[in-house]
């Protein structure tokens, strides 16, 4: 299976989950809504049962409150894109691909002077990229060993933004888009390249 293949069934399956939570969300309420029908002797059903038809009424709208909130909240979390070279779209190859020149560019117009000629070293990050191309946050997945490199890649990223806002052909399914690249800092240069999957 190619690892396009692999997302998109997991794109099916997320799918099939929502579809069926909302089913479960849409059961609870006939369910609720049966319990709130009027008995056709309600004085004598209630001696029968005390208040307990009032808690389980109470507790189911509780239940379906909690799983409509769940939902609500599942839904207006960030849709995030991972970006990797062999399984993600051509769409985002052209993005993430001027992302790279920009961050070189200004990474060595600003190299560190703290490092020129004392520090080479290379290190993984992943930068997350909002719709707008702001950035939402660095995260430096393996250390080159230097605090001076490490600052410096993050700062790059700061220096180089804000970056442009997502096309509308990323846009329309990708909130924040996470790109993950080895930084070598060697002679002076900065250079980054994709990581393998």
């Amino acid at each position: 299976m190619r690892d396009g293949d692999s997302l998109e069934s997991a794109k099916k399956a997320v799918q099939q989950l929502e579809e069926e939570q909302k089913a479960l969300l849409a059961t609870l309420r006939e369910s609720l809504q049966v319990r709130q029908t009027p008995l056709k002797d309600p004085a004598s059903e209630q001696a029968k049962n005390g208040s307990s038809e009032e808690e389980t009424s109470e507790q189911l709208k509780r239940a379906q409150a909690e799983i409509a909130k769940q939902i609500s909240d599942y839904q207006k979390r960030p849709r995030k894109h991972h970006f990797m070279p062999s399984a993600s779209e051509y769409r985002y190859a052209r993005y993430v691909e001027d992302w790279r020149a920009r961050v070189e560019k200004i990474g060595n117009e600003n190299y560190p002077s703290d490092a020129r000629g004392r520090f080479y070293g290379a290190l993984r990050m992943t930068v997350a990229i909002r719709r707008d191309g702001s950035v939402v946050d660095t995260l430096i997945e393996q250390s080159s060993g230097s605090q001076i490199l490490d600052r410096a890649a993050r700062r790059i990223v700061q220096m180089a933004g804000p970056y442009p806002p997502f096309p509308p052909e990323i846009g329309r399914d990708t909130d924040i888009l996470e790109i993950t690249r080895t930084w070598i800092f060697s002679n002076d240069q900065l250079a980054t390249r994709s990581v393998k999957p």
